[in-house]
């Protein structure tokens, strides 16, 4: 199958998959729809597993939740559309999930992520360690936008690195985090903007 026939919405969830790497079922249908999630699945360009899920990194339990990632061929379709996949592995998912979210909910679009040779010219240019990054950089209408997400595992010296690097390498910083008490923690060291954030885990039918 042709990706120019299975329509735009799909398409665009192609390209979300491609640069977050995964998302829920239930954000794939808020943001594009589900007939999108029903064509790319029918097409064999994308899967999904219920997989493990914890809320925060800090909940006791994990839930099995419906998880959409890119086939072999997605990855394939991907790339002849321009866009370099990314992969989410298991232990990472989490993460993946609540960047996608964060993403979503400051309107920037998949397209708009700057590349990996790009952001490793960012690294250079910066002259400081790698894992001072931000997690990811867009091109956002007033400029570069650093996007970072705690699940609930950064130390205070990671934040305080990334909270060093991302002026060198972007325009503004936001972070995302599921929890309030955990946006009380970063703001206190040293985060400026925070965003809480409820992510959709199933789709609402």
């Amino acid at each position: 199958m042709h990706v120019l026939s299975i329509g735009s919405a799909a398409r665009g969830l192609l390209v979300d998959l491609a640069v977050d790497g995964a998302c829920t079922a239930g954000q794939a249908t808020r943001n594009r729809g589900a007939d999108a999630l029903d064509r790319l699945v029918a097409s064999g360009l994308a899967r999904v597993d219920l997989l493990p899920y914890r809320q925060t990194a800090r909940s006791r339990v994990a839930v099995r939740v419906p998880i959409v990632r890119l086939t072999g061929q997605g990855h394939r379709a991907a790339l002849a559309e321009g866009v370099r996949p990314s992969v989410a592995p298991l232990r990472k998912l989490c993460h993946a999930v609540g960047m996608s979210e964060l993403r979503v909910a400051l309107g920037l679009e998949a397209r708009s992520v700057v590349g990996e040779e790009a952001l490793r010219s960012a690294w250079v240019r910066a002259a400081v360690r790698r894992h001072g990054l931000p997690d990811a950089l867009f091109c956002g209408e007033h400029g570069v936008v650093a996007v970072e997400y705690d699940h609930g595992k950064y130390s205070a010296e990671q934040v305080a690195a990334k909270l060093e690097v991302a002026p060198l390498v972007s325009d503004r910083v936001v972070w995302g985090t599921p929890s309030r008490t955990r946006a009380g923690w970063l703001r206190e060291q040293g985060v400026l903007e925070v965003l809480v954030l409820r992510i959709p885990l199933w789709p609402r039918l």
